[in-house]
């Protein structure tokens, strides 16, 4: 287990963020070309990770945005903070409702791997392993929160509670709170103020 401070440059964000360390990674693909069995196979072994919640997460065999802000979670198995946020969603209606409604949503295991179709990357064809490192995915869960062009907004390294999660979503999806920071770390520092500001928040479903 790994534990995680996020820092928008030297301020703290989200307090202490708690992380499995990856030591749980299993093939199960090469890259090599695939029979529309085998594809089929392998999705069906992806969404076991978030059995409960296939209403939440698309397939991620052709990740886009489709002009919606866009969640990345990477997760692995017997991670106990991955199960944990699963938990918590599964538990929320509100917050699966948001997600489904205004948001394109994926859960990336990665202790398989698979070819991904990734839209916003001009659809390159990346695996689940050089997809988590294009992240910087150091430990899981691992959490992008990205614009409707795939940018992102905001990456969290670790498990948040569900007050900081829904701020995450509410600042990703209002693109007046964050458009004019000229960094990450800009960006980190406005949504450290903007969730100080909001401790018991809201969905900010249409």
């Amino acid at each position: 287990m790994k534990k995680y401070i996020l820092y928008g440059s030297s301020i703290l964000i989200a307090g202490v963020l708690i992380a499995c360390g990856g030591d749980d990674d299993v093939s199960v693909s090469t890259g090599s070309s695939l029979s529309s069995s085998q594809v089929a196979q392998l999705q069906n072994i992806d969404e076991k990770s978030y059995a409960g919640l296939t209403h939440v997460f698309k397939p991620t065999s052709d990740i886009k945005t489709d002009n919606k802000p866009t969640v990345l979670i990477f997760g692995q198995n017997n991670c106990y903070y991955c199960d944990k946020l699963k938990q918590d969603l599964k538990e929320d209606k509100p917050i699966q409702d948001y997600m489904e409604k205004d948001f394109s949503a994926y859960y990336i295991n990665i202790s398989y791997t698979k070819q991904h179709d990734v839209e916003f990357l001009n659809n390159k064809k990346i695996d689940t392993l050089n997809l988590a490192r294009m992240y910087n995915v150091a430990g899981t869960p691992s959490i992008i929160f990205a614009s409707k062009t795939g940018a992102t907004v905001l990456r969290v390294p670790g498990y948040v509670a569900q007050d900081v999660f829904i701020n995450a979503l509410n600042f990703t999806k209002d693109e007046s709170l964050w458009e004019k920071a000229s960094s990450p770390n800009d960006r980190m520092k406005l949504f450290a103020t903007y969730n100080a500001q909001h401790p018991n928040p809201k969905v900010a479903i249409q």
